[in-house]
């Protein structure tokens, strides 16, 4: 993975919070801040975990991207999957994370990027909502459910599943499940 020149994490600490961690040496619950986040990033950075030295979120090595996909400024980090996780006749498989509502202005950058990938049908698209801090997130498969809406440009109806998403953490909390003691 080549990552964009010059584009670093700065102030964005998504990846620190958001995903569970499982090491031999550590465990992090999701939702949960990383007991290693301090106020200048990551205390461990040279010597921290291989999961954490693996990982970059999407906006860090896709360079189309602008600094308004930065996760903590948009709510959403994006990735791509691993190819052999990707089905037919999918060429790509790409993440949507939704850790927090879409700021308005860049509402309509995400959907329209969310409409072109699905109406390309070579992209499965994959919306995964964040759970209440300790618990696993929730997702869904994009493609069959938007599929006319993407192609009629139906962005209303893109923003309307994804807010619908964010609402399941106080509507439908059973859907998340809680992570099991650490």
């Amino acid at each position: 993975m080549r990552l964009v020149p010059g584009r670093e994490c700065g102030e964005c600490t998504v990846c620190c919070v958001t995903p569970a961690l499982y090491t031999k040496e550590y465990k992090k619950a999701p939702g949960i801040r990383c007991k290693h986040l301090c106020a200048v990033g990551c205390s461990i950075y040279p010597t921290r975990y291989t999961p954490c030295r693996d990982y970059y979120c999407g906006w860090r090595y896709l360079d189309f991207l602008n600094d308004d996909w930065r996760p903590d400024k948009c709510g959403v980090a994006l990735s791509t999957e691993p190819k052999e996780m990707v089905p037919p006749p999918y060429e790509l498989g790409m993440v949507f994370k939704l850790d927090s509502e879409p700021p308005f202005a860049f509402r309509r950058p995400l959907f329209e990027y969310v409409a072109f990938l699905i109406a390309a049908n070579k992209v499965r698209v994959t919306l995964v909502v964040s759970g209440p801090p300790g618990f696993y997130p929730v997702e869904t498969y994009l493609n069959d459910v938007l599929k006319d809406a993407a192609s009629n440009g139906d962005l209303a109806a893109i923003e309307t599943v994804f807010f619908k998403a964010l609402e399941l953490r106080s509507t439908e909390p059973h859907l998340f499940k809680r992570e099991l003691a650490v």
